[in-house]
C-alpha cells in the first residue's frame, strides 16, 4: 500500500464520500477527509463521526479538522479516525490538546496555512507525528491555485525538522507534486487532480509513480 498519496474529500453527501473510499481502498492507505464549520474555512461540511463510524473498507481515516476550537469536539472525533489534523491556527490551546490525546491511540498532527510562520509549530515539533503545510491561499475547495511559495517553505522545515514528516496540501498536481516531495516533502494530499477527471483510479495511479 502507498503512503505517499493521500486522496481528499471534502463532501456532505455519504454515498459520495462511500464511492470515493471504494475507489481508492484498494491503492493507497490513507484517506483525507475534510472537515468545515463555515468560519474557519468557508466552507461547511455536516459531515460527524458517527457517519465515518459506517464507512467500510480497510482504508484509513484522516480527519483534517478545519474548524475553531477544536478541542471542543476532538474526543469525538478521535474515537473515530485514525489521525487527525488541526490548525494551529485554529486555537490557542496546543498543549492541552496534545496533552488530551494522550489516552487516545489517535495521532495528532498540526496543520498551517500558507502564510503562517514554521516558529509557530516549532515548539510543538517533538509532540506530533506530523506537519501539514498548506499550499493555497484560500482552503475549503478542491481546484485552488497551487502557491509556489510553499517550496522555500518545505526546505526550511526539513532542515529544521530532518527527521519529521511533511505534508502538502492545496493545488496538488503531477508537476506540483513532483516540486514538494523534491523540496522535502514525504506525503502528498491530492482533491481535485483525482475527482476531477475522467477516470480517478487512472488519475491516482499517475501520483502513485512520482
Amino acid at each position: 500500500m502507498n503512503d505517499k498519496i493521500k486522496p481528499a474529500i471534502i463532501s456532505s453527501d455519504f454515498n459520495e464520500i462511500t464511492y470515493k473510499v471504494g475507489v481508492v481502498d484498494d491503492y493507497v492507505s490513507w484517506v483525507h477527509l475534510d472537515i468545515m464549520d463555515g468560519k474557519f474555512a468557508p466552507t461547511e461540511t455536516t459531515l460527524t463521526p458517527l457517519d465515518l463510524e459506517l464507512l467500510e473498507g480497510k482504508i484509513k481515516l484522516e480527519v483534517h479538522l478545519m474548524i475553531e476550537q477544536p478541542e471542543d469536539s476532538l474526543t469525538w472525533w478521535a474515537k473515530v479516525a485514525d489521525r487527525l489534523l488541526l490548525h494551529i491556527e485554529a486555537t490557542e490551546n496546543i498543549e492541552n490538546i496534545i496533552e488530551s490525546l494522550g489516552p487516545h491511540s489517535t495521532k495528532l498532527g498540526l496543520a498551517l496555512l500558507l502564510d503562517t510562520p514554521l516558529s509557530e509549530v516549532e515548539p510543538f515539533l517533538d509532540k506530533v507525528d506530523f506537519v501539514q503545510l498548506m499550499s493555497i491561499k484560500e482552503i475549503g475547495s478542491h481546484g485552488k491555485k497551487f502557491e509556489s511559495e510553499v517550496l522555500e517553505k518545505i526546505k526550511n522545515l526539513r532542515e529544521l525538522w530532518p527527521d519529521g514528516i511533511i505534508q502538502i496540501d492545496g493545488g496538488v498536481n503531477l508537476d506540483t507534486g513532483k516540486q514538494c516531495l523534491e523540496a522535502g516533502a514525504d506525503i502528498l494530499v491530492v482533491g481535485g487532480a483525482i475527482w476531477n477527471t475522467n477516470n480517478h483510479i487512472s488519475s491516482l495511479q499517475s501520483f502513485l509513480n512520482l
